[in-house]
């Protein structure tokens, strides 16, 4: 998950945070301006995204997509 979903340095405390997470701000820039990154955290993003609204809108209609 770390590859898509990067996080600030700090909120995690496995070795694997440690070494992956975002400590600046141009790292995280760089990572977003990234093509291949940039492009797939964007669609990751947008996946999430409609699926979050998917889901209000299942709630909304007593548990029924329709």
């Amino acid at each position: 998950m770390r590859f898509k979903f990067p996080q600030l340095r700090g909120l995690g405390h496995s070795v694997m945070a440690e070494h992956y997470d975002i400590a600046l701000c141009d790292e995280a820039e760089a990572y977003l301006n990234y093509r291949l990154l940039g492009s797939r955290y964007r669609a990751c993003l947008a996946a999430v995204e409609q699926l979050f609204k998917s889901l209000a809108l299942t709630q909304q209609n007593g548990g029924h997509n329709g």
